[in-house]
């Protein structure tokens, strides 16, 4: 990753203590360098005048060349490191103008600048979120029409996280942490469009996925036949309809039932 993604992601202070780590990088490297040539070229003179005398203490000099420079590089490690903490504790970020709360570009730059402890005090305009809409306008649609087949059938979620409705299986034989986080991984953050869901205990009875053009890509096809596999083992139906502008209530009615999923009230 980029160091300018680090110096957003951190605080005002926390990214100038980076920067000013950072730059004692490229000194540290170079000092050892320096130190360790002019060693060597050091040795490589006293051996050539005095001979095979200092060829016996070789291993002893080199040893005592690399203690040397590793203390050098501590010592400037350690004066750069005090200076770049004292900077970043007596230095702090510029005060929040709150009367150009809806300055954007203004708002941007203190959303860089700032903590988000900082930011939430200054008030909420300098938050940089807006609203999400929970589903597509296929899937309001969808709902709608669902709703006149389900009525009070079942409860009707939309986009409802695997991990909700699927859970590993912690008493198997092969559970332990390692398998167990694998089989997790596999499901997280995936969501399913809508789920049936009885009443009044809220057991999951029927998955419904709208299949779009996105769906013909090989990883969602293999996402579908995983999803249809965790179906089957945990008893759940899932029915797959084609996703369209308009519905019609007869039509989603007639494949949740060829699914196998009752409905009480038709």
């Amino acid at each position: 990753m980029s160091r300018s993604y680090y110096a957003r992601s951190f605080g005002y202070r926390d990214r100038r203590r980076y920067h000013a780590r950072r730059s004692v990088e490229p000194s540290l490297q170079g000092l050892i360098i320096l130190l360790v040539v002019g060693g060597l070229v050091l040795l490589s003179n006293v051996l050539s005048h005095v001979g095979q005398f200092f060829i016996v203490f070789f291993p002893y000099i080199l040893f005592w060349i690399i203690v040397i420079a590793l203390a050098a590089a501590a010592i400037q490690l350690v004066i750069y490191s005090m200076r770049a903490g004292q900077a970043s504790l007596d230095e702090t970020p510029p005060a929040i103008d709150s009367s150009r709360e809806l300055d954007f570009k203004y708002a941007h730059s203190v959303s860089v600048e700032h903590t988000s402890l900082d930011i939430i005090k200054a008030g909420y305009h300098y938050l940089p979120y807006v609203k999400h809409y929970l589903m597509t306008r296929d899937e309001k649609n969808f709902f709608h029409a669902l709703q006149e087949v389900v009525k009070d059938s079942y409860y009707i979620v939309p986009q409802v996280m695997w991990t909700r409705i699927v859970a590993v299986d912690k008493n198997t034989v092969f559970s332990n942490k390692l398998t167990n986080f694998k089989y997790h991984n596999l499901i997280n953050r995936n969501s399913v469009d809508f789920v049936l869901f009885t009443k009044p205990h809220f057991d999951p009875a029927l998955i419904i996925e709208l299949d779009g053009p996105s769906h013909n890509s090989p990883k969602k096809r293999q996402r579908d036949q995983l999803l249809d596999a965790l179906a089957k083992k945990v008893g759940i139906y899932i029915v797959h309809i084609q996703s369209e502008a308009t519905y019609q209530p007869a039509q989603i009615q007639d494949q949740i039932t060829r699914a196998g999923l009752p409905l009480f009230n038709k």
